[in-house]
């Protein structure tokens, strides 16, 4: 229990970390992506604002960080660009050494002039080749294979400009890189963190709870001795005076009710702190014997018992322990089914596990109660109002099928209650 309650801790902090991370992470790459985009698309913007067909006596046209100089030759409707000092975009600064391609075309489609930023990485014809992609695509601005361009028309004439984006792809991926990997490593340290302040968290609780079991246990042994001498005081007391005296009578009944409680605790207490010794066995049978003292009983009751059981399935466990839960989850079956109403048991082989199942007729339990209703001592009083129950059977029984490393469940449909305990094999 506290094993999952620290896992559970650990599973929370890192659930928490790990959303944080992921938004963090995902907040910085979307800025600096949203940031470096904008600054391309400036720089190619700049580009084309000084970009100036008339000038027939260079191939290539000056880096942008040169082309808002006084002596640049433009056409009379193109303005460089400015901020609102009237200064060129600082981010220019940035771009010194990137290579831009244009071609521009006249409104037939015809190339007017191809410029490669006298660059001897790309040829002229690879140059038309992607602006021959890029134009095509009819696409303002966007992205082709490692290069961002931008499509304008003008008056008399058409531009495709572009330019490498491949540096800002693997600044990317490198930011991407070691963002993960800081990440990771700031990850393993909060996991051993939490693991540490889940057992300091869970550690009181623990201790509680272990010393809340031996209480139990050393109150049920201590209770035992008197509850026997007040029993065998009582059958001699009715041996004298006889069994008609009604303040003997509720003597011996509420003694009675007193040692089956300290029994249940005793019980429960034993099959939470003793290691049981297990041994492979077959479960068919054990459950088979269990049913058949029931028949009886639901007979009186006028009720039904159905049983559904496989044949010869051997698990690994505790044989009294199996009985002990088949018993306890039909004694709840009967004490809790409507009047008239019908009990089905099965127990059939899945996979690896072998799961134990009892449905019976009854009012639903109600979804506030369900999560509580393994716990000691506990009891929905609108259902489970009778004096021969004290909420101990159904945490016996978990603490039986938890022993087996296994799992015990409870859910309400169309007018029945079923419980299912599913176990493993081996």
């Amino acid at each position: 229990m506290f094993r999952r309650s620290r896992l559970k801790i650990i599973l929370l902090v890192m659930g928490s970390v790990l959303l944080l991370f992921m938004s963090l992470i995902g907040v910085i790459y979307a800025s600096s992506y949203a940031e470096i985009n904008e600054q391309n698309k400036e720089m190619l913007q700049s580009y084309v604002d000084s970009y100036s067909l008339s000038d027939k006596n260079k191939k290539m046209q000056q880096s942008p960080e040169k082309k808002h100089t006084n002596d640049t030759p433009r056409n009379k409707d193109e303005q460089p660009p400015h901020n609102k000092d009237g200064e060129p975009p600082p981010r220019q600064e940035l771009y010194k050494h990137v290579d831009f391609y244009s071609v521009a075309y006249d409104k037939d489609g015809t190339v007017l002039k191809i410029d490669n930023s006298q660059s001897n990485v790309i040829d002229e014809e690879a140059i038309l080749e992607i602006a021959e992609t890029i134009r095509t695509s009819g696409l303002e601005y966007g992205r082709s294979d490692s290069y961002i361009y931008l499509n304008v028309r003008r008056e008399s004439y058409n531009l495709t400009v572009f330019m490498d984006n491949t540096l800002t792809k693997n600044n990317m991926r490198t930011l991407m890189k070691n963002t993960f990997t800081y990440s990771i490593v700031c990850i393993a340290v909060i996991v051993i963190l939490s693991t540490f302040l889940s057992f300091r968290i869970v550690a009181p609780l623990e201790e509680n709870y272990t010393k809340q079991k031996q209480f139990i246990s050393d109150a049920g042994h201590e209770l035992k001795t008197p509850v026997s001498v007040i029993s065998a005081n009582a059958e001699l007391l009715e041996r004298e005076i006889g069994s008609d005296n009604i303040w003997l009578s509720n003597i011996i009944y509420e003694n009675e009710k007193m040692s089956v409680l300290i029994s249940q605790l005793l019980e429960l207490s034993r099959t939470e702190r003793v290691v049981q010794q297990f041994e492979q066995f077959n479960m068919s049978r054990t459950v088979m014997g269990e049913i058949l003292p029931f028949e009886s009983i639901v007979f009186e009751k006028n009720l039904s018992l159905e049983s559904d059981v496989d044949e010869n399935i051997m698990i690994t466990g505790s044989s009294k322990g199996i009985a002990q839960l088949t018993g306890i989850l039909l004694d709840n079956a009967v004490s809790h089914c409507t009047p008239g109403g019908r009990i089905d048991l099965t127990l059939k082989e899945k996979k690896k596990t072998v799961v134990l199942t009892v449905i019976n007729d009854g009012k639903p339990i109600p979804s506030e109660h369900i999560d509580r209703i393994f716990d000691r001592f506990y009891r929905v009083d609108s259902a489970r109002g009778d004096d021969n129950h004290y909420g101990l059977g159904l945490s016996i029984a978990k603490a039986i099928v938890t022993s087996h490393k296994g799992k015990i469940e409870v859910r309400c449909y169309d007018g029945k209650v079923e419980f299912t305990a599913q176990l493993p094999l081996t």
